[in-house]
C-alpha cells in the first residue's frame, strides 16, 4: 500500500534536525509489523531500510558507510557500521520506543562503555494515501 512517511531525526546534544525522507513509498504495514525502505535526502544519499514490531526495530542504511542499528526499548543492543576501514560494533540503548498506527517514535543514546557519547530522536509519521 502506498503511504506518505515523514521520517525527521534529531541529535539531542546539538539540537540539530535533519529531514531524512518526505516521499510517498510502498509500506507493509499490519496492526504488529512494518517494513519500508527510501532513498535519504540530499546531503545523505543513502538508501534505508526500516523494519520491526510492537518491540524492537532494525534500521539498515546503505551508502558510503554501511550500518545495522537494533533496538529493543530499555535494552543495550549492538550495532554495526562498515567503512573503508572495517567493521566497528556500537553500543546502543534504546531510550524509547512506540509503535502506533500512524507514528513511530524511537529515542536513542549511543555508547562508549557505559557514557552516553550521542542521543538521538527519530519520528517516522506515516499516513495512507488515498
Amino acid at each position: 500500500m502506498k503511504y506518505k512517511v515523514l521520517v525527521k531525526q534529531k541529535n539531542l546534544n546539538t539540537k540539530e534536525e535533519d529531514l531524512l525522507c518526505n516521499e510517498i513509498l510502498e509500506l507493509e504495514r499490519n496492526v504488529y509489523d512494518f517494513h519500508f525502505s527510501f532513498e535519504e535526502k540530499k546531503p545523505f544519499n543513502g538508501k534505508v531500510e526500516i523494519k520491526g514490531n510492537e518491540s524492537n526495530c532494525t534500521i539498515s542504511r546503505n551508502a558510503e558507510n554501511k550500518s545495522t542499528l537494533n533496538f529493543v526499548l530499555k535494552q543495550k543492543t549492538k550495532g554495526q557500521i562498515e567503512s573503508e576501514y572495517g567493521m566497528m560494533e556500537i553500543d546502543l540503548y534504546t531510550r524509547h520506543y512506540d509503535q502506533k498506527k500512524e507514528s513511530i517514535v524511537l529515542i536513542y543514546d549511543v555508547m562508549h562503555e557505559e557514557e552516553v557519547i550521542e542521543s538521538y530522536r527519530m519520528s517516522i509519521k506515516i499516513k495512507k494515501v488515498v
